[in-house]
């Protein structure tokens, strides 16, 4: 709908903390090459590494998401408006 959000950098930011729920969820906490790959250039960490999830992290992500979702549903609705 090119509703202009999320910018290039909240992309990155998501997709690293999709890769690192992954992980959590499929791959006991262990960072793989498929992490990297997903995470992309924001990959904090490498194949073989633990995985880990600091107090700021947790929250940083969510804030992301919080805004990602609004900023989206404001944008779709002021296009339909």
């Amino acid at each position: 709908m090119k509703l202009g959000c999320p910018t290039a950098d909240e992309i990155d930011r998501i997709a690293e903390a999709k890769a690192t729920r992954d992980v959590l969820v499929h791959n006991r906490g262990m960072a793989s090459r498929v992490y990297e790959s997903k995470a992309g250039k924001l990959a904090r960490f490498t194949d073989g590494h633990k995985i880990d999830i600091s107090e700021d992290y947790h929250r940083h992500t969510w804030e992301l998401i919080r805004k990602t979702v609004t900023d989206v549903s404001n944008a779709a609705i002021a296009k339909v408006s």
